[in-house]
């Protein structure tokens, strides 16, 4: 009976006689489980049996081998079914989605009956788009759905709101036309706090005491990061006091960092006492925010003290001494991190590139480099832009112009910090051709050069004496690039025009900029004045316009000397 009743791959659950039956639930239960192995040996039975062709048990093996991550098996069973149903379609879907097989999954909904693309078919490749990083094309999805649940509206609001784009995680949840969740509303708070939009929160904070949900520890810790953010300590507070009993770490580390944000390091210090349970992100976070407060032997001291630590912890910590002028302490640091076994993520790496380039290491810099290129047994290695231009930055501070342009050039993807870098190490070490030669090459490529950009090249100039071509520069800024002049592009027209000898331009320009001329710029006039001997003019340069800094004192010392 049961071999004739396998003939028909047709059969439901309902007319199943007790053997099919009891597979079946074998099946669910090593999906829940993924117990792969009773899986695997309940599909060699079916086959024995006959009935690897029923329908419902061909779904559930395709089901059952997908959360087991065994997408080729799982694609295997489908191809047996000889009329798949609105159940193979999707479960074989998800299989693929779920495992990131995406160009798979998206075959398999192009195969699929339209009839059959239901919500649930749109919600699972769309989610698995967004995983993916691949906004664009879950949005196409979202947009192309008749009919939307609230997780449809929660994965595309969470997705834009925890991918870096909160504008459209907000413009979506001003559009949505059913009731959100719990889920929706943290999201849309999330997309606030990135923001720092008080005023759309708030409103959300109104929606959530309307809804009831106000005891949600979720929504409760969204509402103390959003008025930490926003700088609104008090509504804070009053979010966290009204969960008094709560003894959730994440509420009280939100709490923690809302009061170390605005500067209350006291009353952070005193919550961080009182925390029911600290973990490693409530330790790193009081780290970090005595660091920002430049109080180094206090961060160093909670670093100590930390029972536990996480790549995230020293690498705030190294940062903590690269940014407050200790870069050998950095480094001395990431050594022992490295020695520790923890891994080194992307910011670590642009931290000690920065701190090698600071102190002029480039052996260690060239090593760290040879070891970002082995990462991945030989496979490319996930350099962003952000690493990459620590590196060229590295080479180019360290001298090495040769290995920072070789680098330049391997790059895949550049921005306008990766171009200035280069420019800046052409700039700094006199190869003046070589920089400007790079700046015709950056018009070509697209990328709009910034005031950084006209920085290096005026500096190029400067030193090079190429007065014609700095004030080509000077002039495009405005009248090609469409920029804003700033006072530091006008003090190095003035170094120019002083090193090229034309003091009294140099002087008219000072006093034409619509800018009160600073020390700098008074100091680039009387250096010119030194160099060539213009007693006369220095002597008119007011006192009072040098500042407090002993340099330009001493060279008008000098130039009347020299006289």
């Amino acid at each position: 009976m049961v071999r004739n009743l396998a003939k028909n791959t047709h059969t439901t659950a309902a007319l199943d006689p007790p053997e099919i039956a009891s597979y079946a639930s074998t099946l669910r239960q090593c999906n829940r489980s993924r117990n792969l192995a009773l899986g695997r040996t309940i599909h060699k039975k079916l086959r024995e049996l006959g009935l690897d062709r029923v329908t419902n048990l061909s779904n559930l093996l395709i089901q059952m081998y997908g959360s087991c991550h065994c997408v080729a098996e799982a694609s295997r069973v489908f191809a047996t079914i000889k009329e798949p149903n609105d159940f193979s379609w999707n479960v074989m879907l998800t299989a693929y989605a779920r495992n990131g097989h995406l160009a798979e999954a998206r075959r398999c909904f192009d195969r699929m009956p339209r009839a059959w693309r239901g919500v649930f078919t749109f919600n699972t490749l769309m989610l698995a788009y967004a995983r993916k990083g691949d906004l664009r094309e879950a949005r196409d999805l979202f947009d192309r759905m008749l009919s939307r649940n609230t997780f449809s509206w929660n994965a595309m609001i969470s997705s834009y709101a925890r991918g870096g784009n909160p504008r459209e995680a907000l413009e979506l949840w001003r559009a949505m036309d059913i009731d959100p969740n719990s889920i929706t509303l943290a999201s849309a708070l999330h997309a606030c706090c990135e923001l720092a939009d008080l005023d759309e929160g708030r409103k959300i904070h109104a929606r959530i005491k309307h809804s009831g949900l106000e005891s949600n520890i979720i929504l409760a810790t969204a509402l103390v990061n959003l008025y930490g953010r926003c700088g609104r300590v008090m509504d804070a507070q009053e979010i966290f006091h009204s969960m008094a009993d709560s003894q959730d770490v994440v509420l009280w580390t939100a709490m923690q960092m809302a009061l170390a944000r605005n500067g209350r390091l006291i009353q952070a210090s005193a919550l961080f006492d009182r925390m029911p349970r600290r973990d490693v992100v409530s330790w790193t976070n009081m780290l970090v925010a005595h660091a920002s407060d430049g109080d180094l032997g206090r961060a160093a001291r909670i670093f100590g003290a930390m029972p536990e630590r996480s790549s995230v912890t020293w690498t705030a910590m190294i940062t903590a001494y690269a940014q407050n002028g200790r870069p050998r302490a950095a480094i001395h640091l990431f050594l022992a991190m490295d020695c520790e076994g923890f891994p080194a993520n992307s910011v670590t790496f642009v931290t000690i590139f920065d701190a090698c380039s600071s102190v002029a290491d480039i052996a260690l810099g060239r090593r760290l480099h040879a070891e970002l290129l082995d990462l991945g047994a030989g496979q490319p290695p996930q350099i962003d832009v952000s690493l990459g231009t620590a590196i060229v930055n590295m080479y180019g501070k360290c001298g090495s112009l040769s290995e920072a342009r070789s680098f330049f050039d391997s790059m895949p993807d550049r921005n306008a910090w990766s171009w200035n870098s280069m420019l800046a190490a052409y700039a700094q070490r006199g190869q003046t051709l070589a920089a400007l030669d790079l700046f015709k090459l950056l018009n070509l490529h697209g990328q709009d050069p910034d005031e950084v950009s006209f920085l290096a090249l005026f500096s190029a100039c400067s030193h090079a004496g190429l007065l014609r071509d700095g004030h080509c520069y000077f002039v495009s800024i405005t009248h090609d690039y469409g920029q804003r002049l700033t006072i530091d592009h006008y003090v190095c027209m003035i170094d120019l025009l002083c090193r090229a000898g034309r003091l009294a331009h140099a002087e008219e320009l000072l006093h034409a900029m619509p800018f009160s001329p600073s020390s700098t710029a008074w100091t680039a006039l009387l250096n010119g004045c030194e160099m060539h001997r213009d007693v006369e003019r220095a002597r008119g340069i007011p006192g009072r316009a040098l500042g407090d800094d002993h340099g330009p004192y001493v060279l008008l010392s000098n130039t009347m000397l020299v006289s």
